[in-house]
């Protein structure tokens, strides 16, 4: 019965994560202070490849799994799978619903709930067990085989994105580089911060 109950619990976070990042990566977007650096990417390739950003956003899963099954394949789960399959058709969705607006506080507002629920459904999905997105798993791996923290495999592989983004025609801000630099310390903060909690619990 409590297995039961905790496989419940893991697929509505499951579930949450996929819809904060939707809605994250659209409150990027309509900020317009620049996207995070994983959105910059598909914005590029939204641009160069004339393909909505969900579309891209699955294309770029489908290669980064292909990578991870090479790299990881002991931890590319299911739930793997079925978040860059349908994590497009979540950011596509909230385009059409998430209102825009001009007003400077509004876009700052924006701006600051994409990155904190960005951050929030990544740590979701690495903690929820059902399988974390493709780039996490590849990420710690390294980190075990190089022992660099993965918040800083985290970083430096979103400066990655942000310069591929750019080359293929993705918009940059002042919000990717923050974006950029906190994602990764912000995706720690808030396992941490789970595991503290079921400790408590526990």
């Amino acid at each position: 019965m409590e297995k039961i109950s905790n496989d419940r619990k893991n697929i509505s976070r499951y579930i949450l994560a996929l819809i904060l990042i939707g809605v994250g990566v659209n409150l990027f977007l309509i900020g317009n202070f620049g996207s995070d650096p994983l959105t910059v990417l598909q914005d590029g390739m939204h641009i160069s490849f004339n393909i909505s950003v969900g579309t891209a956003s699955i294309l770029y899963n489908s290669l980064i799994i292909i990578i991870a099954f090479f790299i990881n394949r002991k931890n590319l789960r299911m739930g793997t799978i079925i978040y860059s399959l349908i994590i497009g058709f979540f950011i596509d969705f909230f385009a059409w619903i998430i209102p825009s607006s001009q007003l400077l506080i509004v876009r700052i507002i924006y701006y600051s709930f994409g990155q904190i629920f960005i951050s929030l459904g990544f740590a979701f999905l690495i903690k929820c067990g059902l399988g974390m997105t493709a780039i996490d798993i590849v990420l710690f791996e390294f980190e075990k085989k190089i022992n660099i923290n993965y918040k800083y495999l985290r970083s430096f592989i979103d400066v990655i994105y942000v310069v591929l983004g750019y080359l293929l025609g993705g918009i940059l801000g002042i919000g990717t580089m923050i974006s950029a630099l906190s994602t990764g310390f912000l995706i720690n903060i808030f396992i941490k911060k789970k595991e503290k909690i079921n400790l408590q619990n526990g």
